[in-house]
């Protein structure tokens, strides 16, 4: 043992000394709160890589762009300056301003794709949780989009996220004695183990899901330093719980009510003996900033003591992840599947297997024997995505058999001696999974496996691998296709998607139609860009990447573009039937590259002109056919040092010569100000840029979003975050000479994304984007206001308003595109100081019928809709109400619906739960 630490000392020391090298080959670093060091280690790997034909490197990109909006003036995550305050998400709605609220637009369903290679889906899962004794009743947890529950197999499912001050779930588990009691495990592990801005500790609900409570376990807890929660395991009489997290196990014995640490590990996984209930085992992982390597621990008295099993080899010190599963024929056969961490970059280590309950260990086979099984294709190419993506389950009959997922999914009969591959990420051997497999579970009440990915859940009755050989024969990797005249090859495997019917996307950015109502399109992590036609028919483009931002053709509703990470832009002249990919090649060759989400920004006066935001300013005059750099900012580079790309662009919509463009900080601790952001405005089109980078309010730390008056050009609105102040909001009225705080002595919670003006009126009716809520106020309101009702608890990326439809959209992360009416500012916000809405459904939730109220008592006709959690009208009346209030009979199946009614130009809408 003594060798062992001595060993793990020394590593830890050389690799914490080292890491300005460690991308060298590929990114592979530790996810810690040195963010500036990050971001520098990733851009010198990105300025020397081939980043688009290399892999694994996109998880840290995201944690990048979704961790920079709480970074503070040295580069360092501020985790306590910027988290947002629960208590001010709690009452977010306690003032309500209209009776308007939040609508889904979706997309709630699996939508089609006219690529028949695209390995797209809805979004991105990490959990699944089965009742003990109903096989139609189980329950998934998503990385943004909360917890959501079926009872029917998964033809529909309703969100049970009431309570809850994250929507960011890693685990889940139910009480064996009383299902209606569950214990939710925030965070998300995959992508953030430990300083999560969305781990807010262990959750309880006891009745089933309908509301929930934070438990001892939370944000405030000494030593949990909100750390994401892997694993959850409860006791067979229900009164303890263990919770497997980055920093330690915890344990409460009172139903979650106190909590103690038993184990003060990195954990990575932990199991339950199917069978000696108090029997749990741990696996830790490698930790440079621990001083910890990886380890198997074991317990016998459900976690109040642990033992180490003899498991560890050297190699095994340097282990990123491991993840253990019983055997589901035979659970004294355990399998441990090890992915590396310095060697062989997150790709597949070693697979151990002890037959005797973990007494003795043997390594079936290693990265010197075996196929790298983490890897993108067919198992020959070093890395992978093993502390991002990794899943093992075992066959039900043979206890020889088991699956492994990282990126695709392999299958072994003979305890993992040899591999064959069972799916692949594009669907070049017949429809399989989407990549990134999080989560797998053999469930014996219905004889199904289940695996969550970046995609959904799907499930099969029997995984049946393929031929590894197949992927050479077949798959052409350089344009992620199909070889010429290649033979044709089938998995056998029948895969049945069953996240239809679940709104969970994470959107980055958002694009509507300036002429057009109802035309919608979104770029998604990992799930490519959708696209909405007035038809509220969802379809989806350019498959296999990150969409990120999206246009619409104002004069022509069925061309549009996306793009994905890095700046790649693709086009479609028929609503994305075909699509002509990469028209950017020209700014690609020139050797400049985007940031993560690169801006495009199209002029409000000719579709054609398209402003392209890399390290330099580009332009196309022709739809996107040929580009012309226009400004090229690395002339201050000398001066500033920021190569990295733009990250916002705005032009004036009535004034196309008006155009301000932004690059996010790069932090450089050789300067005495460690974090440099710029800022150009240009009043002539492009043809010169001015800097107005120092006439920036010297607290903001970055701007997230830029939004010019339509009737005055000199008249600009920035959003950001500000140190000590939060979330920010400043308005200049001449250029952006100088700037006017208008928080209204308010510190925004969190950060605020999104800024957009509504230029209806003389007002100045301004909306912010925060973490899950809208706030708007205007010249005539003292102060912010939410305009939140019914909006789901998720971070809004992008605002925009729709003047054909007279509607705001919001696009969040995880709980895809939502819109509300505007806010009528003819209305003052004094009218309603009760909080109170003037329109009452009850029962809610109810079971066959509902009986609804409004203030209006005359006769009145008004058209009513129910549209469900999915954004699909499923109900449509045209009534004349009476005495403000009558009965519907809907038939609903159970869900989360929402009822609109208008009556002239007034919008009521609430939402009411099916049971």
């Amino acid at each position: 043992m003594k060798k062992i630490i001595t060993l793990l000392i020394t590593l830890s020391t050389v690799l914490i000394f080292g890491r300005m090298q460690i991308f060298a080959e590929a990114p592979k670093i530790s996810l810690d709160n040195d963010y500036g060091e990050i971001q520098r280690q990733f851009n010198k790997w990105l300025d020397t890589a081939d980043y688009m034909n290399e892999k694994g490197w996109k998880n840290y990109a995201r944690y990048l762009y979704n961790n920079s909006f709480y970074v503070d003036s040295k580069g360092k995550l501020d985790v306590e300056r910027f988290r947002f305050n629960q208590i001010e998400q709690k009452n977010r709605n306690d003032r309500i301003l209209d009776d308007a609220g939040w609508i889904p637009a979706g997309p709630g369903y699996y939508a089609p794709s006219y690529d028949t290679l695209s390995g797209h889906g809805i979004g991105r899962l990490n959990c699944v949780t089965f009742h003990p004794d109903d096989p139609n009743t189980f329950w998934i947890g998503a990385p943004e989009g909360g917890i959501w529950k079926t009872v029917n197999a998964g033809q529909s499912w309703m969100p049970m996220n009431e309570g809850l001050t994250t929507l960011s779930v890693s685990s889940i588990a139910v009480d064996p004695n009383n299902t209606d009691v569950i214990y939710l495990g925030s965070g998300d592990f995959d992508q953030e183990k430990a300083y999560s801005f969305r781990a807010h500790g262990v959750f309880k609900t006891t009745n089933g899901g309908l509301n929930w409570e934070e438990t001892g376990l939370n944000i405030n807890t000494p030593g949990f330093n909100r750390s994401s929660v892997r694993d959850l395991v409860v006791s067979p009489d229900g009164n303890s719980i263990l919770a497997a997290c980055y920093f330690g196990v915890w344990k409460s014995q009172d139903g979650g009510m106190t909590w103690d640490t038993t184990l003060d590990w990195a954990i990575c996984d932990m199991k339950q003996h199917p069978q000696r209930k108090n029997e749990v085992y741990a696996m830790t992982h490698f930790s440079w900033s621990r001083g910890q390597g990886s380890w198997i621990m074991k317990s016998t008295d459900f976690g109040d003591s642990w033992e180490q099993l003899s498991f560890n080899t050297t190699d095994s010190i340097m282990y990123g992840r491991m993840e253990m599963e019983f055997s589901n024929a035979d659970p004294e056969y355990l399998y441990i599947l090890c992915v590396g961490e310095q060697i062989n970059r997150r790709g597949f280590h070693a697979l151990h297997r002890s037959t005797d309950g973990g007494d003795t260990w043997e390594m079936m086979s290693d990265i010197n024997s075996s196929p790298n099984i983490m890897a993108w294709y067919d198992g020959v190419a070093n890395g992978g995505q093993g502390t991002y993506d990794v899943m093992l389950i075992t066959d039900p009959d043979d206890r020889d058999k088991i699956y492994v997922g990282g990126v695709n999914v392999w299958g072994s009969e003979d305890g993992g001696a040899t591999w064959n591959i069972a799916t692949l990420w594009l669907n070049a051997l017949g429809p399989s999974l989407h990549a990134d497999q999080h989560y797998g579970a053999y469930r014996p009440l219905d004889g199904y496996f289940y695996i969550c990915n970046d995609g959904g859940i799907y499930r099969t009755k029997d995984i049946i691998p393929g031929k590894t050989e197949w992927i050479t024969e077949v798959v052409d990797k350089s344009n992620e296709g199909v070889k010429p005249d290649a033979p044709v090859r089938r998995f056998e495997t029948k895969w049945e998607n069953i996240s239809g019917n679940m709104e969970i996307t994470q959107f980055y950015r958002m694009g509507l139609s300036k002429n057009h109502a109802n035309y919608v399109t979104a770029g998604a992590q990992d799930n490519s860009c959708y696209y909405l036609n007035s038809n509220e028919d969802w379809i989806n483009y350019i498959p296999n990447y990150d969409g990120m931002e999206t246009m619409i053709d104002y004069t022509n509703p069925d061309r549009i573009f996306g793009a994905w990470q890095f700046g790649g832009l693709c086009r479609s002249e028929d609503g994305g039937k075909t699509v002509d990919k990469n028209i950017t090649y020209e700014i690609n060759n020139s050797g400049e590259r985007g940031q993560w989400i690169t801006p495009y920004a199209m002029d409000p006066n000719n579709p054609d002109i398209i402003y392209g935001g890399y390290r330099n300013l580009w332009r196309t005059t022709d739809g996107g056919d040929t580009w012309l750099k226009i400004f090229n900012v690395d002339e201050y580079i000398q001066e500033t040092g920021n190569t990295n790309g733009m990250s916002d662009i705005e032009i004036s919509r009535t004034d196309p010569e008006r155009i301000i463009i932004y690059k996010s900080p790069f932090y450089n601790w050789n300067l005495d100000t460690t974090f440099i952001h710029e800022m150009y405005m240009s009043r002539d089109g492009g043809n010169s840029f001015e800097p107005v980078t120092q006439l920036l309010p010297e607290s903001i730390n970055l701007v997230n979003d830029i939004e010019i008056d339509d009737d005055d050009s000199d008249h600009v609105w920035i959003v950001g975050t500000a140190g000590s102040l939060g979330g920010v909001m400043y308005e200049s009225k001449d250029g952006c000479q100088t700037w006017e705080n208008k928080n209204k002595a308010m510190i925004f919670p969190g950060a605020n994304y999104a800024v957009v003006l509504d230029s209806r009126t003389d007002e100045n009716v301004v909306y912010v984007g925060n973490e899950g809520v809208v706030y708007m106020t205007s010249d005539s309101m003292d102060k912010w206001e939410t305009y939140s009702k019914d909006l789901p608890l998720s971070r809004v990326y992008e605002l925009e308003i729709n003047y054909p439809s007279e509607r705001i959209y919001a696009a969040t992360y995880g709980r895809g595109v939502w819109y509300a009416p505007l806010f009528d500012p003819n209305v003052s916000v004094d009218d309603n100081q009760s909080g109170e809405s003037s329109l009452k459904i009850s029962p809610n939730p109810s079971k066959d019928r509902i009986e609804v109220q409004i203030a209006n008592k005359k006769t009145t006709p008004a058209l009513v809709s129910i549209i469900d959690i999915n954004g699909r009208r499923v109900r449509n009346y045209n009534m004349n109400i009476e005495s403000g209030q009558f009965t519907i009979e809907h038939g609903l199946n159970p869900g989360v619906y929402f009822i609109n009614i208008t009556i002239g130009s007034k919008i009521m809408s609430s939402r009411f739960v099916v049971q």
